[in-house]
């Protein structure tokens, strides 16, 4: 979004910008695996996208998660392709809830939402 409306330039969705101040913004020369949305968040020291849909135009359940910005690793998670999702930390852990995805059956769009909670723990060494 720019200045509250959409971003007029479409196919631009896999830019991702960093922000030391939140006023000063550069766009980071990064390796997205081509057009993406989720909500971000950081979790054990990295940054994750979660809730990663329409993935080459179709929902998914993928996720990325990158140790600096710019080199990320996508990764199948275990719960239904979905969007929209809500994800945070507490107590050591990442919880992500709800979401939905969209099909179309006899030429109109069905949303299906999910109404299930995922918590994953930091991984111990």
């Amino acid at each position: 979004m720019i200045d509250g409306q959409r971003d007029p330039h479409p196919g631009s969705d896999n830019e991702l910008w960093s922000s030391a101040n939140g006023i000063e913004w550069s766009e980071m020369k990064t390796h997205l695996p081509g057009k993406w949305a989720g909500t971000p968040v950081v979790f054990d020291g990295k940054l994750w996208m979660i809730g990663a849909n329409r993935n080459n135009g179709s929902f998914s359940n993928a996720l990325w998660v990158s140790d600096d910005g710019i080199n990320w690793i996508t990764r199948s998670a275990p719960w239904s392709p979905r969007g929209g999702v809500a994800v945070w930390q507490f107590g050591g852990k990442l919880y992500m809830t709800g979401g939905k995805f969209s099909e179309t059956v006899g030429g109109e769009i069905k949303f299906v939402y999910s109404n299930d909670v995922w918590a994953m723990s930091k991984k111990t060494r």
